[in-house]
């Protein structure tokens, strides 16, 4: 295990279509106050679009308009989501779409993730469960 590795949180990444092609960027906000809280660091963005016909175009966020705040963290962020990454992405995208498709590290869980390394722990499964089901099962046991 290398140290640098061994100062990352848990990543994921998440993709989030929107219908229209009407990405206006209204997101940015909202990652950027996670950033400023420490919770989040985003480690790549892209945006994929597919028009009505299905033709894809690849587009890094610089070079989106509606991007807006989203462009002052091209300076920071890496260059890790690969072409092959969002061809495939733009494979399960409805024509007349567009995704964004972002990489980011749960600060949040650093510390934990730390102590888990440096006692010879490894995480060996993860996920995430839909909120939607989850507040389904609680009504329903209420």
């Amino acid at each position: 295990m290398t140290q640098h590795t061994d100062h990352l949180g848990p990543i994921d990444f998440g993709v989030i279509e929107f219908d229209g092609n009407n990405f206006d960027g209204r997101i940015a906000a909202a990652l950027i106050d996670l950033i400023a809280a420490g919770t989040i660091r985003i480690i790549d963005l892209a945006v994929v679009t597919k028009d009505e016909a299905g033709d894809v175009a690849i587009l890094e966020i610089e070079d989106v308009e509606e991007a807006g705040p989203l462009k002052a963290l091209t300076e920071f962020i890496a260059d890790i989501i690969s072409e092959e990454d969002l061809i495939e992405m733009a494979a399960i995208l409805e024509p007349n779409t567009t995704a964004l498709l972002a990489v980011w590290e749960n600060c949040w869980a650093l510390e934990l993730a730390h102590a888990i390394r440096s006692s010879g722990g490894q995480m060996v499964a993860s996920g995430r469960l839909p909120a939607e089901e989850i507040a389904a099962a609680l009504e329903a046991s209420a």
